[in-house]
């Protein structure tokens, strides 16, 4: 009986040691994009995952959507690459004259990490 006792405390152990261990999960750090370079339909961005929380970034990039005149609420999403450190690339297909807002991401084991959202505006080389 005692043996019994002795491996369902192991097992009770294990079990809290586990639970711990996933309440201390970190999620990693992301800087707010810098749009550069922005015209009519494109624009370009850069972020930063600055810290992993101490877990591998799997895949990092940006979301972002439309908020004028109706907001779109599908959003457009680049998948960059892995691993910390700071990525850039650019967004195609956009609308003249809109404004929309883009947030960057980093995913863990962890979860996601989103940045603080922030917004630009296309151009509008033809305003009639």
């Amino acid at each position: 009986m005692k043996f019994k006792s002795v491996i369902y405390a192991v097992f009770l152990s294990g079990l809290l040691l586990n639970c711990t261990k996933e309440a201390n999960k970190v999620l990693a750090t992301v800087t707010i994009p810098e749009i550069t370079a922005i015209t009519d339909t494109t624009a370009t961005y850069s972020a930063e995952v600055t810290s992993d929380g101490g877990s591998k970034v799997v895949l990092k990039g940006v979301h972002w959507c439309s908020t004028d005149p109706i907001p779109n609420l599908t959003d457009s999403t680049t998948n960059d690459s892995i691993g910390t450190g700071s990525y850039t690339n650019s967004i195609s297909g956009l609308k003249p004259g809109i404004t929309y807002k883009i947030w960057a991401f980093a995913y863990t084991s962890a979860g996601i990490a989103y940045s603080t959202e922030t917004t630009f505006t296309t151009l509008n080389t033809n305003p009639f």
